[in-house]
């Protein structure tokens, strides 16, 4: 009887045989023991969880820390349970924020390999090879405008688009994780992102792509920092690519026009700045642009997807908003032509006044 005892808990305790391979397991935010345990058993780290429990449960592990633990088919599930309570003490897991909202590559770059602890040549080496991951947006002088300033033109299109490629959001890498590691793991985030079922049946309804999706969070990120109105201006623009109206299916969205002629600190989009001949500028080209203009937060991109319809087809921001906090500025949606005209006047107004104040 002894010996089955002692068989019983030297296979089921303790598991000499209950780690099956070989591998990094990653904990990304803390997380209870039996949380760590049935993610073990769910991704074929471990043949059963019985035992390791039970075991756990003695050792008075209850929780598991960011931590990249590697792991190895040798280990019993005793030495399992040390490496993720070594976490707690000492981890491996670096904390990095992809900076939303940014109008281009480098700022976005730097701040991953900054976060990582890279400084100097070894920073400015990490930005080089991670941005040669990605197609890149440059002044091309081959383009010919009808206007002071030079055009905006994307490159390397062969290659993912950064803007596109990334979900913004705090992360957890391995120190001394290269430029490529960043790449895959954004990568994987960014496709597990899209696989939700949610947004998936929204890009049904929508009858658009996750590239058109993206492009519009792109334009939308850069006209308000007001979550509750991001949905309607979105749509505003959905209304105008969807079919004949009278906006001729031109955007006319100002951050487009910034960004096509690389004028992107401009307070005011004016008749010179639209009649640029540029890919990027919404005034002079139809549909949408050819690419994202910025890196849009999870908030605008889930914004545009749960877009409810309406048929307004022009917004202006609200002659009121000088008076607010900016994350409290709105806009003034119409139907037409005519009753924008109304609010525009009284906004240029309003801008014209607020200028004069502040030079």
């Amino acid at each position: 009887m002894g010996l089955v005892v002692a068989g019983y808990l030297g296979f089921v305790v303790w598991g000499s045989h209950n780690v099956l391979k070989d591998d990094v397991f990653f904990v990304d935010s803390k997380i209870e023991i039996e949380e760590a345990i049935d993610r073990l058993y769910d991704e074929g780290y471990i043949r059963q969880k019985k035992g390791i429990l039970w075991l756990a449960k003695q050792k008075n592990i209850q929780e598991v820390h960011p931590h990249f633990y590697k792991i190895q088919a040798s280990m019993n599930n005793n030495e399992l349970l040390n490496i993720l309570r070594q976490g707690k003490f000492q981890t491996n897991a670096i904390s990095v924020t992809i900076p939303e909202g940014e109008w281009s590559y480098r700022p976005i770059a730097a701040s991953i390999a900054s976060q990582l602890g890279y400084i100097g040549e070894i920073q400015e080496a990490f930005i080089a090879e991670f941005l040669s991951f990605y197609s890149e947006y440059s002044i091309d002088t081959s383009i010919e405008s009808d206007c002071a300033y030079s055009c905006i033109s994307l490159h390397n299109e062969e290659l993912p688009n950064l803007y596109s490629a990334i979900i913004p959001n705090t992360y957890y890498f391995e120190v001394s994780s290269s430029p490529r590691d960043v790449f895959n793991r954004l990568a994987d985030e960014e496709s597990k992102w899209w696989s939700d079922t949610s947004r998936k049946n929204n890009l049904d309804r929508l009858g658009l792509t996750k590239d058109q999706v993206v492009i519009i969070a792109s334009i939308v990120e850069k006209e308000t920092t007001n979550n509750q109105e991001k949905g309607s201006l979105a749509r505003v623009y959905i209304n105008r690519i969807s079919g004949p109206n009278e906006t001729a299916n031109f955007l006319q969205a100002d951050p487009t026009t910034k960004f096509a002629i690389d004028a992107l600190e401009l307070r005011r989009v004016r008749q010179k700045e639209t009649e640029c001949d540029c890919p990027f500028n919404t005034y002079k080209v139809k549909g949408l642009p050819p690419a994202p203009i910025c890196l849009p937060s999870m908030e605008t991109l889930d914004a545009v997807l749960n877009s409810q319809p309406h048929d307004f087809y022009y917004f202006c921001a609200d002659p009121a908003n000088f008076n607010l906090p900016r994350d409290q500025h709105k806009h003034i949606l119409s139907k037409n032509y005519k009753e924008h005209k109304v609010v525009a006047k009284a906004y240029q107004s309003a801008l014209d006044e607020y200028l004069r104040k502040n030079p």
